[in-house]
């Protein structure tokens, strides 16, 4: 694999982070900080609100 420097350093970070046993840690703090809404484009069927086990099965 091959990464930027930006994202060499991310990928370290994460490591050094799971190796010392902080990345769950990390990781909850990066997710109450990282928080961003989704949208669905126009062209896309949202399954969910379809009924989505009607759909994958018929």
């Amino acid at each position: 694999m091959r990464w930027r420097t930006d994202g060499g350093q991310a990928i370290l970070t994460l490591r050094a982070l799971e190796q010392s046993g902080r990345f769950d840690r990390a990781w909850r703090i990066l997710a109450d900080t990282y928080v961003h809404a989704v949208r669905l484009p126009d062209n896309v069927i949202d399954l969910a609100s379809r009924g989505r086990a009607t759909e994958l099965s018929g």
